[in-house]
């Protein structure tokens, strides 16, 4: 089995395991918001895909599940190696590697990153999602590499199995999957008796069904919240602070029919994955394969398809790089997308000649 299918593999598990899980954090009544509501499908035939190349800034990170990058710097999640957290600078050289795992302040169960920014202080630091420590952690990269250990500045409680978290200006967002319902959860943080609020984006009668997501990514002005639901084929964008919701397909998945609104929970399928936000459009990988295809076995099959959708909705382009690729980040001060590959190498994509 190749890393591609171990990486599925991995995620997939993770979202069972925290499906399992209750919670004892209290909510308001959830508004449902059901999947076939509200979606735009584009024909694929209608896109031309533009080519894109590649550098390798990284040649090699042993376990990379995800990354980010801005302000100088590329993190990458490694959370089944240790130290979890490794950092780089934009042309690749090595920066330090942080967050051990353990119980203590400065100490992570697990890894899921944001995109790097600077503090009040000047110090350069980056979210952490520890999604089995049960908190949103700020990592301050500066004073980590002052010291030669990791060091939190900053927690945020989490709901128990919120597979996802995210800071959005003054909003915590995070995911949260229950037997029956994927439901989406936010609070201001700058009021302390903020109620967690809770939108419902839908509801499966059956214990036992999943809808893979592809890693959420908030835009850097913290207006916009993009999730990719693989399994309903679709790319949810929800404005905030209200969140208004819309989703966009483009085409149907190999193999199936009308897949961008199926309830069902066979066959599953791989459409929408890794996600990253620019301030004007949403970059989204697009696998388009039933589960049983995820590993390539030809030539024909290599490769990534990046859908580009700005933030109303519209399909901007679509981009095909040769790799293939399991996460993508996209950072906006210089117009580069960068990729894991399964080869687990970081690559770069310089996307301003692009119109």
């Amino acid at each position: 089995m190749n890393r591609f299918a171990k990486s599925m593999i991995w995620i997939l598990g993770t979202i069972v395991a925290s499906a399992s899980c209750t919670r004892s954090v209290k909510t308001e009544t959830p508004g449902e918001i059901y999947f076939t509501d509200n979606i735009t499908v584009y024909p694929a035939d209608a896109f031309t895909p533009d080519s894109i190349t590649a550098s390798v800034v990284i040649d090699e990170v042993i376990g990379a599940m995800s990354l980010t990058a801005g302000n100088g710097l590329i993190a990458v999640s490694t959370p089944q190696d240790e130290p979890m957290v490794k950092i780089y600078t934009s042309t690749g050289a090595p920066l330090g590697a942080f967050c051990n795992k353990g119980q203590g302040p400065d100490d992570f169960l697990n890894t899921h990153i944001l995109r790097p920014h600077l503090s009040d202080n000047g110090d350069t630091c980056i979210w952490i999602n520890d999604v089995t420590g049960q908190a949103l952690k700020r990592l301050n990269i500066s004073l980590s590499r002052r010291e030669s250990h990791t060091k939190v500045d900053s927690v945020v409680p989490t709901a128990f199995g919120a597979i996802n978290a995210l800071i959005a200006g003054d909003m915590l967002v995070f995911e949260l999957m229950d037997n029956d319902a994927y439901k989406l959860n936010y609070r201001n943080l700058s009021e302390p008796t903020d109620t967690l609020h809770t939108e419902q984006m839908y509801v499966y009668p059956t214990s036992d069904f999943y809808a893979y997501t592809g890693s959420p990514d908030v835009s850097p002005d913290g207006k916009h919240l993009a999730i990719g639901m693989s399994y309903f084929n679709q790319l949810n964008i929800i404005t905030l602070p209200d969140m208004e919701r819309s989703a966009v397909s483009v085409g149907n998945l190999k193999k199936y029919d009308n897949c961008y609104n199926s309830a069902e929970r066979m066959p599953k399928f791989y459409a929408y994955g890794s996600t990253t936000c620019g301030n004007n459009d949403v970059y989204a990988i697009y696998y388009g394969m039933a589960d049983d295809d995820i590993v390539p076995d030809t030539e024909e099959q290599k490769g990534t398809t990046i859908h580009v959708i700005a933030f109303d909705g519209t399909v901007r382009r679509i981009l095909a790089a040769p790799e293939l690729l399991v996460g993508i980040s996209f950072d906006e001060d210089t117009s580069t997308l960068y990729g894991i590959g399964a080869d687990e190498r970081i690559y770069k994509y310089d996307l301003n000649g692009l119109n």
